[in-house]
């Protein structure tokens, strides 16, 4: 089981997800049809725990503009990270096409 409440701490102050249960319970459905969910005043539980995937399109679907996109919150990003092995500059820049994700 997940529990998943909104991000933004001034939101959950006085956003009653309860307003949003049926719209909350059919896009966790359209996602995981067996799934049990509970919606709460302050946040809604999912179980079995989604997998990773699942969880980005349900949590997807939810921002739209239409249902919760008005309480997204926004982090801007400028890196990102990876795990690569220690070698040489040299190396890295000749074996650089083995690297995946990202913009290369």
């Amino acid at each position: 089981m997940r529990r998943y409440s909104l991000a933004s701490v001034d939101y959950r102050k006085y956003v009653d997800l309860v307003t949003f249960e049926n719209t909350i319970i059919n896009i966790v459905h359209q996602v995981m049809p067996n799934a049990v969910v509970s919606v709460e005043k302050d946040f809604y539980t999912v179980s079995p725990t989604p997998t990773r995937s699942e969880a980005v399109r349900i949590g997807r679907m939810l921002s739209s503009k239409d249902i919760l996109g008005k309480y997204c919150i926004y982090v801007p990003k400028l890196f990102y990270g990876e795990d690569i092995e220690e070698r040489s500059l040299e190396n890295y820049a000749e074996t650089k096409t083995e690297c995946t994700g990202g913009h290369f």
